[in-house]
């Protein structure tokens, strides 16, 4: 057995840590019952909310699979520091890649 100095794929690894984590979070955020996600889905009638993330040309949006309506992720924090919207944000559709959309 030998040693590598194989930086990509350590890259790669923790960049795969950080999504799975920062997704983790937003599951954990976006599944409380009290929270504004779910209680919203239930006054539409939803029992049973199942949420989905999907990219856009303006960020990443929280979908319910029965309902049309989306929310647009935040990309900033409010309180200025930096949290799991902005963490994934800049992994998965940093604002140079939006910046780029929005000259095509």
């Amino acid at each position: 057995m030998g040693i590598t100095l194989a930086g990509t794929s350590t890259k790669v690894s923790l960049y795969a840590a950080r999504v799975n984590n920062c997704i983790c979070s937003l599951a954990d955020f976006v599944s409380e019952e009290s929270g504004f996600y779910k209680q919203n889905a239930y006054k539409k009638g939803i029992s049973d909310p199942k949420f989905v993330i999907r990219l856009s040309e303006k960020g990443l949006v929280l979908c319910e699979e029965k309902e049309p309506a989306h929310y647009l992720l935040p990309r900033r924090s409010e309180n200025g520091k930096e949290d799991v919207f902005e963490d994934i944000h800049h992994i998965v559709i940093p604002d140079w890649l939006i910046e780029s959309w929005g000259n095509n």
